[in-house]
């Protein structure tokens, strides 16, 4: 699963980010999210709904998998009025 920015009012391949790839671990696409974002200041995500869609597999072998969502990523996607997704595929990293 890739975890990607898109405007859900846009079916242009300008309206999708690829954020990263091939990645299942949600604390990993979280980080990856943070720095895309910490390091594109400028985009635009004036026009439109931006969601940053996020699938991930929950963690194997632990009877609850927690997971944080940083207060710095929060005030990111609030900045920017993104709504976060995030889809649980179970175990089909």
């Amino acid at each position: 699963m890739s975890t990607y920015l898109r405007n859900t009012e846009r079916d242009r391949s300008d309206a999708i980010v690829d954020v990263i790839a091939d990645e299942w671990d949600l604390d990993r696409q979280l980080e990856d999210l943070f720095a895309w974002l910490h390091a594109h200041p400028d985009f635009d995500f004036s026009s439109g709904k931006w969601v940053a869609d996020v699938g991930f597999s929950s963690r194997p072998n632990v009877a609850v998998a927690g997971y944080t969502i940083s207060v710095e990523l929060m005030a990111l996607l609030s900045q920017n009025k993104i709504t976060l997704w995030l889809s649980d595929y179970g175990n089909e990293g």
